[in-house]
């Protein structure tokens, strides 16, 4: 078995397909690069996203980290510059996670146990506030029927 084989050889792909797939390849590399640069946890909420003519493209993935990385950007650029990339200026840019948000679920609510009923009954019997009693007595039917 040989060792690992060059990327572009793998897919067989030339042309612009090639030349997108080392541009890829040369931004991981940067971003390797850039990683150990960056404080944590930051670095797991920042890329190099481009390089733009002199400017470097930094992504974060919300608002918050994007303002932290534009407060590091004018320690970082030298560090780029140090990596090779031939850049004078850092744009940072906000690029939110694909990932769809997480919809909390549906709380279920159990019934009132048949003591909560009684006194919920009771406090319902003591009310001025009609609207407040009806309410009440409305939840302690709900109650689960006591176990015997």
């Amino acid at each position: 078995m040989s060792g690992p084989k060059p990327l572009l050889r793998c897919f067989k792909v030339s042309g612009e397909g090639a030349d997108l797939l080392a541009r890829a390849a040369t931004l991981a590399m940067y971003n390797a690069g850039l990683r150990p640069h960056l404080p944590d946890p930051l670095d797991r909420h920042c890329v190099l996203a481009n390089v733009r003519g002199a400017t470097a493209i930094l992504a974060a993935d919300s608002a918050g980290w994007a303002s932290r990385l534009r407060y590091l950007a004018p320690g970082l650029l030298p560090r780029l510059v140090d990596m090779g990339l031939a850049v004078s200026r850092i744009e940072v840019v906000v690029i939110p996670p694909t990932t769809p948000p997480v919809r909390p679920q549906r709380q279920v609510t159990s019934a009132p146990s048949p003591e909560v009923a009684r006194a919920l009954e009771s406090f319902a019997a003591r009310t001025e506030d009609a609207g407040l009693a009806a309410v009440l007595r409305r939840l302690a039917s709900r109650a689960k029927p006591p176990v015997v």
